[in-house]
């Protein structure tokens, strides 16, 4: 049956890359070595912990999932060699966010590799460089290993060299998995990036899965040119997949079962007749009465030319249909269900009638269990973070409060002080009190995020000034000058209770109208108040004085910027102090 060898092929690309793809019975291990084997365990150093946090993470695994049957697709469809080796570069570039991704075809003349094909590298490049194929390459030892080989510090590499063509372009990071065959080992595909961007070992699975659909490609080309009667061969190579693979006919009847998927029957025992899986019997009869729906439209739609999916559990030794449908496991000691992706392709012959249907399960039992322990873990956090959200707002609720207790005590005492003195120390303290809360209350208000427009928070902070220290402006007008500003919310403080503080100068000393100014240039952010009076005197202390008053001292201090912080322009008419501050971009790294 030599077009069954083609069939099984072309279905052998159109998997979920979950799993990996292999095109042999050989289990797929870290530990499957030989005492004579090197010890690869070295090439894969610890994950950073800070790279995703888990629900980034989930997108990355659902993105790379997507690439992955998009590119399954793409290789069973495609017969020209070259767009397939450039569209896997897309998609590992794509799946893993960097900017370079290569295919290096080894050349054994040369014990080289060949820069096939790539992306983010110039024209002149690709097809022309070549890097180093012994042990000492990143490349080299992921080829002569077989295993996947991450660097994630290059230049600080002490267990290989660099390759002059990843030091010409600023590559720091690289991820190698070989592109290997039944038959044989065609090179290595590689995934590259910059400092800024992020590769894990997390990344292996995705990029073998590539790795080896390009693999499984690479070898029905060869099998598409070599012709032979020998229905024994082709026979051999759906016995050697990992999946279970089955052929159907049109009519819906079982004619043939690979070896795997024989076993799965096997270890099956919820329907006793010995009919389940043998050819002449119903294809949907292998699924669950809950499944039987989603298989029939998947069967109906490749009968009709359409290649479809659907992913359904399938009940081992002694689980119930319950059990299986609801994915649960009995307390009796009851196998969980596994879970199969089915692929159902037509098979064309040479005028291009379905003449059959090809089915393909690939495993994504560990998938699907990843999948529900993760969603269980960010629920759990989720149902954390509202608790913690809770007790945050209780504790800025009692803060607010405090202050305004604190604010009433304050004015009480300065209200009873025979001593004028004292008593404009005790109203300055007690506005200051008040200050610090309107800023408070405006940072911390309920659902007001991490990062906030500095401008909406200025103006909002104003306008509860006004409204407060209405006893004073005597119907002054308070105007803000600024453009958006994103800025973290430890920022806002410092710059909510400096403006406070200069506002409320401006409106007790000035006159006219106060204009409150707020520019972020590249070397500091540039606080401005300035107002319609006179000017400060000369005898004014100095900002960089330690003698200023204690307003002065406080926009010293939460400024952070020490003695360079305040500067009083004497070179207008009016009255007009400025403040530097960090700038934001600054204080963001």
């Amino acid at each position: 049956m030599p077009e069954q060898f083609i069939w099984a092929l072309d279905r052998m690309c159109a998997g979920d890359h979950e799993n990996y793809l292999r095109f042999s019975c050989r289990p797929i291990t870290p530990c499957a070595r030989t005492s004579d084997e090197p010890n690869f365990m070295h090439t894969l150093p610890p994950v950073d912990p800070d790279f995703a946090q888990d629900a980034t993470r989930l997108d990355r695994i659902r993105r790379q999932q997507a690439l992955t049957v998009r590119f399954a697709l793409f290789a069973l469809r495609s017969r020209q060699i070259p767009d397939l080796l450039r569209e896997s570069c897309v998609v590992v570039a794509e799946g893993l966010e960097v900017s370079f991704a290569k295919v290096l075809r080894h050349l054994p003349e040369e014990n080289s590799f060949l820069l096939e094909a790539g992306i983010g590298w110039l024209p002149e490049d690709i097809g022309t460089a070549r890097l180093g194929a012994d042990l000492e390459s990143p490349a080299g030892f992921a080829f002569q290993t077989g295993q996947p080989v991450l660097s994630v510090d290059l230049p600080g590499e002490k267990r290989f060299r660099t390759p002059e063509l990843l030091r010409k372009y600023g590559i720091k990071r690289a991820l190698n998995v070989i592109i290997r065959g039944d038959t044989q080992r065609y090179g290595v595909l590689e995934a590259d990036a910059p400092a800024s961007q992020h590769l894990s070992a997390r990344d292996i699975a995705f990029l073998e899965t590539i790795a080896n659909t390009i693999a499984l490609a690479l070898e029905r080309d060869s099998a598409e040119t070599v012709h032979t009667d020998s229905p024994g061969s082709s026979t051999s190579m759906l016995d050697a997949s990992p999946d279970s693979i089955q052929l159907i006919g049109i009519d819906g009847q079982l004619e043939f079962i690979n070896r795997r998927g024989a076993e799965l029957l096997k270890a099956r025992a919820t329907q006793p007749e010995a009919a389940l899986g043998d050819p002449g019997s119903a294809w949907l009869s292998l699924w669950q009465a809950a499944e039987q729906g989603a298989a029939a439209k998947a069967l109906a739609q490749a009968a009709a030319g359409t290649t479809s999916r659907f992913e359904a559990p399938w009940p081992t030794s002694n689980e119930t249909e319950d059990e299986a449908t609801s994915g649960t496991q009995a307390a009796g000691g009851s196998k969980p269900p596994m879970w199969f992706d089915v692929t159902i392709s037509p098979v064309r012959d040479d005028a291009g009638e379905i003449t059959r249907l090809m089915a393909t399960w690939r495993d994504i039992t560990e998938r699907v269990a990843n999948e529900q322990s993760l969603t269980e873990l960010l629920n759990h956090h989720e149902s954390r973070l509202d608790h913690q959200k809770l007790l945050l707002l209780e504790v800025h609720h009692r803060v607010r409060n405090s202050l305004q207790l604190i604010r009433t005590l304050l004015s009480m005492q300065a209200a009873t002080s025979m001593d004028v003195t004292v008593r404009e120390h005790l109203n300055a303290a007690s506005n200051r009190v008040m200050t610090v809360g309107a800023v408070h209350e405006r940072l911390y208000r309920e659902g007001a995020p991490m990062d906030s427009d500095a401008v909406q928070y200025l103006q909002a902070l104003l306008d509860d000034l006004q409204r407060s220290l209405a006893d004073w402006r005597g119907g002054r007008n308070i105007v803000l000058n600024a453009d958006p500003l994103p800025m973290p919310a430890d920022r806002l403080t410092s710059l909510g209770l400096i403006t406070a503080e200069l506002v409320t100068n401006a409106l007790k000393y000035g006159r006219g109208t106060v204009t409150v100014s707020l520019n972020s240039r590249p070397d500091a952010l540039e606080l401005t108040v300035e107002d319609d009076g006179p000017g400060f005197p000369e005898s004014f202390p100095q900002p960089q004085s330690q003698t200023g008053g204690l307003g002065i001292r406080l926009v010293r201090t939460f400024s952070r910027r020490g003695d360079q912080a305040i500067h009083i322009d004497r070179t207008v008419q009016h009255s007009r102090i400025v403040v530097r501050l960090d700038p934001v971009a600054s204080a963001a790294q």
